[in-house]
C-alpha cells in the first residue's frame, strides 16, 4: 500500500450516488433471491450446483441434469441471475438484511475519486508560489503586469513608470 498521502483532485458525487442506488435497488434484491435459491438447492454457488447435479446424473450438460432431477426452474433462474449480476455485486457484498456492506460502498467511492499525480502537484505548488508572489505586490505594481496571449507574464507596455 502507498504510504504517501495522495491529494484528492475531484470526487464525482453524482456518479457515486447513481451507481450505489443502482446496486442497492436493482442488484441487491437479485443477490438476495440468488442466495435463497442456492439455499433451497443446497449449494454455495451455481458452479457447485451444476457439478453436484452432473455427479448425480452422470451427464455433462447441466441443463439436462437439472431437468432430470426436477431443478430446471431453479437452474434457469440461477443462470439468469448470474448473467444479470456479471460480477457487479457478489453475495459477500450484501448483508443479510439486503443492504450493501460498507466495504463495497468504500470500493465504489474510491472508484469515483481522482487524485493528483506527482507532476500535477509539483506544477500546482509552483502556480501557488506565483499566485502568492503576485498577491504580495501592491495594487499599483499589479497593474503594471499583464499576461500576454502566449500566457507569459510581462510588464504592461501601455503603462510608463
Amino acid at each position: 500500500m502507498n504510504t504517501k498521502e495522495r491529494k484528492l483532485k475531484s470526487f464525482s458525487e453524482h456518479n457515486f450516488q447513481v451507481e450505489l442506488e443502482h446496486l442497492q435497488k436493482k442488484l441487491a434484491p437479485l443477490v438476495m433471491e440468488q442466495r435463497q435459491l442456492l439455499k433451497k438447492v443446497n449449494a454455495k454457488d451455481l458452479l457447485s450446483f451444476e457439478l453436484s447435479m452432473q455427479e448425480k446424473t452422470g451427464w455433462v450438460k447441466a441443463s439436462l441434469s437439472a431437468e432430470a432431477l426436477g431443478f430446471e426452474v431453479e437452474h434457469y433462474r440461477l443462470t439468469e441471475l448470474e448473467r444479470i449480476l456479471e460480477g457487479k455485486l457478489k453475495d459477500e457484498d450484501v448483508a443479510s438484511d439486503g443492504r450493501i456492506k460498507p466495504k463495497k460502498i468504500k470500493a465504489i467511492e474510491d472508484k469515483h475519486k481522482t487524485y493528483y499525480t506527482d507532476s500535477e502537484l509539483e506544477q500546482r505548488n509552483k502556480m501557488q508560489k506565483a499566485i502568492d508572489s503576485y498577491n504580495d505586490l501592491d495594487i499599483e505594481s499589479r497593474q503594471r503586469l499583464i499576461i500576454d496571449r502566449k500566457y507569459k507574464m510581462d510588464f504592461n507596455p501601455f503603462i510608463r513608470y
